[in-house]
């Protein structure tokens, strides 16, 4: 009788022993993913369609900390806190300071129609773009745009430009028929003091979980 209670003992200490163990687990996992997202990387969720097709509405990405050293650079995507929105911003940079972007479009957008970005006089290839054509030209028209715009005869066409200024970037929405960005007054030039971190990483949905391009 003695060694079955002794044994009932031992199991039961065993069995508290693995409890406190899992808890152990269970306390150093939430403290490391507290630590990962206060030093090291934020969540952050897409509002919008101004990113498809590359984001869509409700994404859940990793955002880069602001804190850790950050240069924008020229196909970044960022989160932009604009201070103007009751919610961050998820841009794509096009232009940073100092360079010249040129929005060349035809005056009659059509199938066969142009509408193409250049930086410092060099034609972007955009693949993550989905604007292509389109008639939707109010966010670079001259009465509600922050850029230039001058009609060249000889080619038919368009251009806006503008030069980005000391600190600032230049941002866009992938989906350019639908963005309100840098094009526009509302938002115009982005302070880099308001990019509040760099998307890395999509980890919702599941089925589109990867590093962001």
């Amino acid at each position: 009788m003695q060694e079955d209670y002794t044994t009932e003992i031992k199991n039961d200490n065993k069995t508290i022993s693995g409890i406190y163990e899992i808890l152990e687990s269970l306390v150093f996992a939430i403290a490391l993913i507290i630590l990962i997202f206060v030093f090291i990387a934020k969540l952050s969720i897409v509002s919008g369609g101004s990113m498809l097709n590359t984001l869509e509405d409700k994404d859940y990405l990793i955002v880069s900390n602001p804190f850790s050293t950050y240069e924008p650079k020229n196909g970044d995507i960022v989160v932009i806190d604009t201070r103007d929105y009751p919610e961050p911003l998820v841009k794509r940079i096009i232009a940073t300071e100092g360079q010249k972007i040129e929005i060349r479009y035809s005056a009659n957008l059509h199938e066969s129609g142009i509408y193409e970005i250049s930086i410092d006089g060099v034609k972007i290839e955009e693949p993550y773009a989905t604007y292509k054509f389109t008639n939707n030209l109010h966010y670079i028209a001259p009465s509600t745009s922050i850029m230039d715009t001058e009609y060249d005869a000889i080619t038919d066409t368009f251009v806006a430009s503008a030069i980005v200024p000391e600190g600032c970037v230049f941002a866009m929405g992938d989906n350019r028929n639908n963005s309100l960005d840098s094009r526009s007054f509302q938002i115009g030039f982005i302070d880099e003091d308001f990019i509040l971190g760099k998307c890395v990483f999509r980890i919702l949905p599941l089925q589109k979980i990867g590093v962001l391009k």
